[in-house]
């Protein structure tokens, strides 16, 4: 995959595809390897999110952002939902956190004080 060319040997187009196929398989693994280190630290394998339709949208993306940069090998899976939703998707542990910009409507049957609002 080389070929002489001058004092120096240099890549052949077969040998610069080879080498960008060998990239890929070097970050796949460092990114493997950190998988695994979030995992024995107890991170989470996914975090799923369901956030307030009306939550303020410059909020939610520098949120995103931070989140993206903090754990980069964390899949996010975001809803957006609307009225009690929200509530609704982490009560039936369909989502592991829910935001909401107000107190949150109950949907029938839920836990007592699973909705009730923290009072500062």
């Amino acid at each position: 995959m080389f070929e002489r060319v001058g004092r120096y040997p240099q890549l052949t187009a077969q040998g610069k595809n080879l080498l960008d196929d060998a990239r890929g398989v070097i970050t796949s693994a460092e990114a493997l390897k950190a998988k695994a280190r979030n995992l024995s630290a107890g991170l989470e394998p996914e975090l799923s999110v369901v956030i307030d339709v009306m939550f303020p949208q410059p909020c939610l993306t520098d949120a995103l952002g931070s989140f993206k940069k903090q754990f980069p090998s964390t899949p996010l899976r975001l809803h957006v939902e609307a009225l009690g939703r929200v509530a609704q998707l982490v009560l039936d542990a369909e989502c592991s956190l829910g935001v909401t910009e107000r107190s949150p409507i109950c949907p029938q049957g839920s836990p007592p004080n699973a909705c009730s609002a923290k009072k500062s």
